[in-house]
């Protein structure tokens, strides 16, 4: 198969305007790098595990915050937007 020397420029376009995309994610996320500092035994019963389990399957992000009065807050990250 062949294709054209226009449709290869398309292709080389549009694999630079991924790439760049990703570059920008990759740089509005923190690395994530891993190591497990606390771990927590939750029941079935709790929404936690649910929702932590679709964003995951959704490809999200989740970040999580604990605030002084003992509340923990789970924060699924969107992805970036089309540009």
């Amino acid at each position: 198969m062949t294709i054209s020397q226009r449709e290869a420029r398309r292709l080389r376009a549009r694999v630079h305007q991924l790439e760049a995309r990703e570059r920008v994610w990759r740089s509005s996320v923190p690395e994530w790098a891993g190591t497990v500092i606390a771990t927590h035994q939750m029941t079935p019963s709790d929404i936690v595990p649910i929702t932590v389990r679709t964003a995951a399957r959704l490809k999200h992000a989740v970040h999580v915050t604990a605030s002084h009065s003992g509340l923990v807050t789970y924060t699924a990250l969107p992805h970036p937007a089309e540009p």
